[in-house]
């Protein structure tokens, strides 16, 4: 494990940030679209789930390992937290899915090369301790796909670097989260032997905005407004990309 004093161990090691995850993220309309999005996006790159074996890396409460299960993937769910797991048991339990549970360190993954078919890590490695480790071992795991997620420099997420020091007094529960340039996890991915097939941007406007207005007529009028401008392929918040392994023969 690395440095264990780390925001992303010790913050979901409480009751009240795990319990309080749905709600934070996915509540409501707009947390529901936002999650209807990326599943879409991972539904369409990832093809037919039915009979694979997933590793959903940072599985959280299971935004994806619950649809995926539902449509017949075998999914590891794994996470560093404890507690997070236990929600998601909870969860699989009262829609009577078998989802197979794993606590482990995304640093370090107790899984052969390419054990799965695919990898899924969404809102993990802007968090992680050590990024580059983390999406390697995702890589290492992999023979097919890997779909991750993360925001970028450019548009509103760019400015967290300089936002993140005026919150972090105010808010103790602040996770002061990096960003990306896309470049950056590509070039990682292809020296592990990956290439970017898909690339997806979410919203414009801050996600926070959106929460905060609380509207979906508001969300989808000003992000479809936003999109025929041409500032969501600019600006598009969070970034999801599909990469394929290059030596899989198609």
């Amino acid at each position: 494990m690395k440095d264990s004093t780390h925001y992303s161990y010790t913050l979901y090691d409480r009751d009240d940030v795990t319990r309080g995850f749905d709600n934070t993220r996915f509540k409501g309309e707009i947390g529901r679209f936002f999650q209807a999005h990326q599943e879409a996006f991972v539904m369409t790159h990832l093809g037919e789930p039915s009979g694979m074996t997933l590793l959903d890396m940072g599985t959280g409460t299971g935004r994806m390992t619950l649809p995926l299960s539902r449509r017949g993937a075998r999914v590891i769910a794994a996470d560093a937290s404890q507690k997070i797991l236990e929600i998601l048991k909870e969860k699989a339990f009262l829609q009577g899915l078998d989802v197979e549970l794993s606590r482990i360190d995304a640093h370090s993954l107790p899984f052969p090369d390419r054990h799965f078919d695919a990898a899924i890590s969404f809102r993990m490695i802007m968090h992680v301790v050590d990024w580059h480790t983390a999406l390697a071992e995702l890589c290492r795991v992999t023979s097919r796909i890997v779909i991750l997620d993360f925001p970028p420099v450019c548009g509103f997420a760019g400015l967290a670097p300089a936002v993140h020091p005026v919150i972090r007094p105010f808010n103790p529960n602040h996770q002061s989260y990096r960003v990306f340039k896309t470049s950056e996890i590509r070039n990682v991915l292809e020296s592990h032997g990956f290439e970017i097939r898909a690339v997806d941007r979410h919203v414009v406007l801050p996600f926070g905005l959106h929460r905060a207005v609380n509207s979906i007529r508001f969300t989808r009028w000003t992000e479809t407004l936003l999109a025929r401008i041409g500032l969501r392929d600019l600006l598009g918040a969070p970034v999801t990309i599909a990469a394929e392994r290059k030596d899989v023969v198609q």
